[in-house]
Parts: structure tokens; C-alpha cells; sequence
């Protein structure tokens, strides 16, 4: 589900230091699975992207209480974000797995910190719990590949530039956070059969992006997604078709706010 709650806050630039937005995700006949509450912040060229995404509902007893939290931090240059920093977090009542990454630009290396965190239990002759303790592991690498955006700040970058970029161009972005060899996603606007069946899908004349995340996602093989993104350049609703028998996974912008 991870990248079901990241594609669905996508941003452009705005004048406002801090603006929210709360995203709700949906399960054909199941109903609500997630919340995914996203806060973007703008300081004197220094941005900060944080995505705080839990599953509601029976989504929640199934997942054991799941929560993901997605973080990036860097330089606005030129008007384009830069990563310096990309944080992942993991959690359920059982276990818990942090991923640090770090830029280093003059090296065209990315460091990988990670820290994991196990709920150990052992039972009683009677099979009664007799203790509990969290077990931790720790590792450092560097990771296959350097690039200067990770899944956040790239979504940023491209619905920022959405209104001048090529129609007729397949897209393809190195990424960090993206699963696939060397980090691939890919993006392209529809062409005319494709819009019309976007269209009947969003019913609305803003700007479709189809969105191929090269991993599988339930059934879907390659994880393609169907994008609008509105005239401020927010995703204000995102469409992952016929998953399995049961409908489409649909996440939708239910509150905005600027602050400053």
C-alpha cells in the first residue's frame, strides 16, 4: 500500500509556507482502508514533505494496527526540489523498520541507515505469555544508484512543471523509494483513447497522468495508475483499476488548508 499513500500527494509550488492535505483511500466493496494526512513546508529554499498514513477500519485489524510515515527534506533550486534527506518508517504493533537515507552530492552517493525493531514473546508450558521484549537490528550501506530525487520530491518536480511538458514523451525518472531496478517509474499523458476512458473514470477536465510503477500491485503487474491532478497541481484523485474481482483502489483529496 506504501505507494498507493505517496502518489497520493502530489504538489506544486505555492506562496504559502505550509498547506495540508488529508487524502482518504478506498476499496471497491470494503470501503475505506486508509487516511493519509500529508504536510508540505516551505522555508527560505528548504523544503520539508511529511506523510503520516494509517489503516482505518477493518483494513487496521487486518494489517495489526498498520502506520507509515514518509519524510523528505532538501533545497528548492531553480524552483526544482533536491533531496539531501528521505526518511521511511514502518509500523504495527509487532515490528518496526526505519530507513535513513542521506545525499552526498559531491560523491553521487546515497547512504542507507537501517534499523529494525521485533516484539519478541515467549509462552508459558500452558501456552500463557511469560515475557515480551523488542529485539534490534542495525545496518549501513550505500545504495545501487544515485539520483537527486526520492518518490516525494519527484511527484513534486513533475505536477509542478505539468503544463509545459511534452504530451507526445514517455517520461522516465530515476527515483529513490521506487522498488523497481535502479528505481524506474514512469509517467505519460494519455493519449485519445486512453483520455476518453480517464475521462469517464474522473469526470473532469483537469490534467490525467497514467503512472507506471514498474512493481506489481495486488493484481496489477506492472502498478499502473490513473492520475488527475488539478489546476493547483494536487492530485485530487488517483485510480488503481480492477484490483483482483473486487473493484478499484481509489484515493481522493477530502480536505486542503494553507497556513502560513
Amino acid at each position: 500500500m506504501k505507494i498507493l499513500y505517496i502518489l497520493f500527494f502530489i504538489s506544486s509550488f505555492l506562496s504559502a509556507k505550509t498547506y495540508e492535505g488529508t487524502y482518504k483511500i478506498s476499496y471497491g466493496i470494503f470501503g475505506e482502508l486508509g487516511e493519509a494526512k500529508t504536510t508540505l513546508t516551505i522555508d527560505n529554499n528548504i523544503y520539508t514533505i511529511d506523510i503520516l498514513a494509517k489503516a482505518t477500519g477493518f483494513a487496521k485489524f487486518l494489517s495489526n494496527g498498520k502506520v507509515e510515515r514518509y519524510f523528505s527534506k532538501g533545497k528548492i533550486i531553480n524552483n526544482e526540489f533536491y533531496s539531501n534527506e528521505f526518511i521511511t518508517k514502518k509500523s504495527n504493533n509487532t515490528k518496526e523498520k526505519t530507513k535513513l537515507y542521506t545525499f552526498d552530492y559531491d560523491k553521487k552517493t546515497i547512504y542507507l541507515n537501517s534499523i529494525s525493531k521485533k516484539l519478541q514473546t515467549t509462552y508459558s508450558n500452558n501456552f500463557e505469555e511469560s515475557n515480551s521484549k523488542w529485539i534490534t537490528s542495525k545496518s549501513n550501506s550505500e545504495n545501487s544508484f544515485f539520483t537527486t530525487n526520492d518518490i516525494l520530491s519527484l511527484f513534486f518536480n513533475v505536477t509542478k512543471s505539468i503544463k509545459t511538458l511534452d504530451r507526445n514523451i514517455k517520461y522516465e525518472y530515476k527515483t529513490l523509494g521506487a522498488k523497481a531496478e535502479n528505481g524506474k517509474i514512469n509517467f505519460h499523458f494519455p493519449n485519445v483513447k486512453e483520455k476518453n476512458s480517464l475521462d469517464s473514470f474522473f469526470k473532469n477536465k483537469n490534467d490525467k497522468l497514467i503512472v507506471t510503477l514498474n512493481q506489481p500491485i495486488f493484481s496489477s503487474k506492472n502498478g499502473e495508475l490513473m492520475i488527475s491532478v488539478n489546476n493547483d497541481g494536487f492530485c485530487n484523485k488517483a485510480i488503481l483499476k480492477d484490483v483482483l474481482m473486487f473493484g478499484d483502489i481509489t484515493g481522493e483529496l477530502v480536505d486542503f488548508r494553507t497556513r502560513n
